[in-house]
């Protein structure tokens, strides 16, 4: 994981920067043990580089904070519509600490029980940062349509 953003959006250059601060952050388990500090930092830290995949892609700080909130899935979901390409170990490491992180549980309730694949969290959410950035370096930038999550809704679907 490098220091370096190449993303030119200064907002989703923001984003990037604080993704990566987010899993610098000092925990109290080593790396590969898996606690909800841990966890709790892993999903800020996709949140943010998710959302800034989506302001590359020309989508508002505004519309981020209203409609995609702290929704991991949801964000994936419309990153990919805008053609981010989500690994499938993103996907499945929002499957493990997405309800968890939606239901405010690093915050109420510990959990000890993580699926074996939390234990790389944190490599994964590295590398969707670099992922972000890559392809915001390469012009990530937003169809001249909107999504087809924002078509269906404008339909009432």
């Amino acid at each position: 994981m490098s220091d370096e953003i190449h993303a030119a959006e200064p907002t989703a250059a923001l984003l990037l920067a604080n993704a990566r601060g987010f899993l610098r952050a000092p925990f109290h388990s080593p790396d590969r043990d898996v606690s909800d500090e841990h966890l709790h930092m892993v999903a800020i830290s996709v949140e943010l580089a998710l959302k800034a995949a989506l302001i590359a892609a020309g989508v508002s700080d505004r519309w981020n904070r209203d409609y995609i909130g702290h929704d991991l899935a949801k964000a994936a979901d419309h990153a990919a519509d805008y053609g981010f390409a989500v690994r499938k170990r993103v996907r499945a490491l929002i499957g493990i600490i997405h309800p968890h992180f939606m239901n405010g549980g690093f915050h109420h309730s510990r959990r000890h029980d993580w699926p074996k694949l939390a234990r790389y969290a944190r490599t994964i959410a590295a590398r969707l940062i670099d992922d972000v950035d890559r392809a915001i370096g390469n012009g990530l930038t937003r169809p001249n349509r909107p999504s087809p999550r924002e078509e269906r809704a404008d339909d009432g679907r």
